[in-house]
């Protein structure tokens, strides 16, 4: 094996001086020994990564010694003669410096091409070139021209520094595509365009990677996973574009810092979005923006905890939701979004077939808007914190709800942290359903009640109290269903005041209106509790009772017949045929319309009587409160008042 290594080494040296390539640097002449075997040629000092005199990036001249003419490269990769010679490992670099630009653009070859910590300061170009495989791990490449590249295996940039744009446009890499802790430098323009490049493995821009521009990786396709944990991205307008991106596994941004806007629009992910411990500052206004997006998995906003230290979420622009379909849940648990007077939190017409968790402290400040969100799970607010938000839940539908601090909690300490809902008038809850509310203990009717009162109050909405006294009645709560429709009608009644009005006597008609509603309220609770009706005829009769008594015992109350009433005011007695006088039926008589026992025919207040006529006048006005109580309790009773 040795004699044939020596013998296409020896074949190499010829075929070069043929080619008239100059006098051969040390490098290039230890580079035609190592070929044949696949061997790495070290062209510097060292094969130590730590050695600082291999550090492609840094600064400072390189030997002559260690210079290899891009020329030479490309006819070692390009001639039919030459790559006879070179063994199945390919051609392997270490520590040097290619000299002018590496141009292998329409080229194809069959062996992998490996490059680590070399200098490239022309650049590279490989535009539609068919390589086996490359790596340019710790190198240092200005401008990197890629566009419908092919590499049968991976790419391997890690460690990378690229200065200038790196373009990938419509490449096609049969392996992975990984950047992890390489540095794109482009400040003001494109760091990565990869629009349309299709990756069988996955793409990793993590540990390290760092962007100064833009990484544009629109309609690409990927067959595992995108995984940008522990990136940074520059203060770009738009720091990552992965709009229409197609990822089959999941797309990882935990830890990920971006001073700019991350994009998913429309994008199609086949598991999770995972965002925990990411920090993104925008300066557009938007800093996630995965606007119909569609994600087999779930979509993580969270806290990420690090050895001691938690690491919230957060993003200081809005975070864009609107439409996505999720399979899974969208969990923000401990996430901080702060836009203030603008949209913060949007997810207009989200699909979420699990959960939604806006909890553990999570914080927003701006607008929260779920405007017609469809979560087939719970709604879990559980320690959210919306004092600086305007919260707009219309027409959105969830399973559970679920907060803290409205309902009696058992007895006992409780380290459950309070949802800090938005003050009044910044709360939006009309067409807001749900099917339960969760609660240890019972639901606090007073409580639930100034939730509702959070609302804006004009014009009144009553889905929001319909909605809450319906789940209250399925938990068997009747008497709280009860009053929250009363509080309802109240508010209703008083909204409707409170419109201004036209037209004549517009004073007298608001007057009319607060009076009948003051009526039905303390008579029957807006027909919602007709049995008061009940009790204030059970008050009048029994003052009805008393002031009859003391009127018989003071003799002011005589028989109605005038034969019976002469002998009754001369003697004293009464005829043996007449009834005697009760006070007890004769005031009930008069509270109850239609009630017949015959007393209220027979006796009545003494019409002759100098005194004042109090017990006359109370008499009418008895009968006049029974006929009214009666009337707004049969009202009650049938609905005529309110309907269900």
């Amino acid at each position: 094996m040795e004699g044939s290594t020596e013998v296409r080494s020896a074949r190499l040296k010829e075929l070069a001086q043929g080619m008239k390539l100059g006098t051969l640097t040390d490098a290039e002449s230890l580079l035609l020994e190592k070929v044949p075997t696949g061997s790495c040629a070290i062209c510097g000092p060292s094969g130590d990564d730590k050695d600082k005199r291999n550090d492609a990036s840094g600064g400072g001249e390189w030997e002559r010694s260690r210079q290899i003419c891009s020329q030479f490269l490309v006819w070692l990769c390009t001639s039919e003669e030459a790559r006879k010679q070179i063994g199945w490992r390919g051609i392997q670099i270490y520590g040097a410096e290619i000299t002018s630009l590496f141009d292998l653009s329409f080229a194809s070859v069959p062996f992998p091409l490996v490059f680590r910590r070399c200098r490239f300061k022309q650049g590279i170009n490989l535009r539609r070139a068919d390589l086996a495989e490359l790596d340019l791990s710790g190198s240092l490449v200005h401008k990197f021209h890629a566009d419908r590249l092919t590499v049968k295996n991976c790419l391997y940039l890690r460690s990378a520094t690229i200065v200038g744009e790196a373009s990938l446009l419509g490449s096609q890499i049969g392996g992975d595509l990984d950047g992890e802790g390489s540095a794109l430098n482009n400040p003001g323009g494109m760091a990565l365009m990869a629009d349309g490049i299709n990756v069988k493995g996955s793409i990793y821009l993590r540990n390290g990677f760092a962007a100064h521009g833009t990484v544009q990786l629109q309609n690409a396709q990927i067959g595992a996973v995108l995984d940008c944990d522990g990136a940074t991205f520059s203060d770009a307008s738009t720091s990552l574009d992965a709009d229409e991106i197609n990822v089959k596994g999941s797309v990882f941004f935990r830890s990920l810092t971006a001073g700019g806007e991350v994009r998913l629009v429309r994008a199609q992910i086949g598991n999770n979005i995972e965002c925990d411990g990411a920090t993104i500052d925008s300066k557009n206004g938007r800093a996630l923006n995965a606007n119909a997006v569609s994600v087999s998995g779930s979509i993580f906003l969270r806290s990420r905890k690090n050895e001691n230290e938690i690491t919230p979420f957060k993003a200081t622009g809005e975070v864009n939701l609107n439409t996505a379909h999720v399979e899974g849940q969208i969990d923000c648990s401990g996430g901080i979004v702060i836009k203030s007077g603008a949209e913060a939190f949007e997810a207009r017409g989200v699909v979420v077939k699990g959960s939604v968790f806006l909890c553990d402290k999570f914080e927003a400040e701006g607008k929260v808007h779920l405007q017609g969100a469809q979560i087939g799970g719970a709604f879990d607010c559980k320690g959210g914190n919306f004092v600086k938000a305007t919260f707009d839940l219309t027409d959105a539908s969830a399973g559970t709800l679920i907060d803290s601090g409205l309902n009696f909690r058992p007895s006992g300490p409780s380290d459950e942290s309070l949802t800090v809902w938005p003050v009044h008038g910044a709360l939006f809850l009309d067409g807001f359903s749900y099917n339960r509310i969760s609660s240890e203990g019972r639901i606090d009717v007073h409580q639930r009640i100034g939730w509702l009162g959070r609302q804006a109050g004009t014009p009144f909405r009553l889905q929001p109290y319909l909605q809450l006294a319906k789940i209250l009645r399925d938990s068997g709560d009747a008497k709280g269903s009860l009053r929250v429709l009363e509080t309802m009608e109240e508010l209703r009644r008083r909204d409707e005041q409170n419109t201004p009005r036209t037209g004549s006597c517009k004073g007298l008609r608001k007057l009319a209106d607060k009076v009948w509603s003051l009526l039905l309220k303390w008579t029957i609770g807006y027909g919602y509790y007709p049995q008061r009706a009940i009790g204030a005829l059970l008050i009048l009769f029994a003052l009805g009772w008393a002031c009859y008594f003391v009127g018989y015992y003071w003799s002011k109350m005589v028989p109605a017949e005038s034969s019976a009433y002469k002998e009754y005011a001369s003697k004293g007695t009464l005829p043996a045929y007449y009834p005697r006088f009760s006070a007890g039926i004769y005031s009930l008589e008069n509270s109850l319309p239609l009630v017949k026992l015959g007393q209220a025919d027979k006796w009545q207040p003494d019409p002759t009587s100098q005194s004042p006529r109090t017990l006359i006048w109370f008499l009418r006005i008895q009968i006049l409160l029974g006929w009214m109580l009666a009337t707004f309790f049969v009202a009650g009773v049938t609905g005529v008042v309110h309907k269900q």
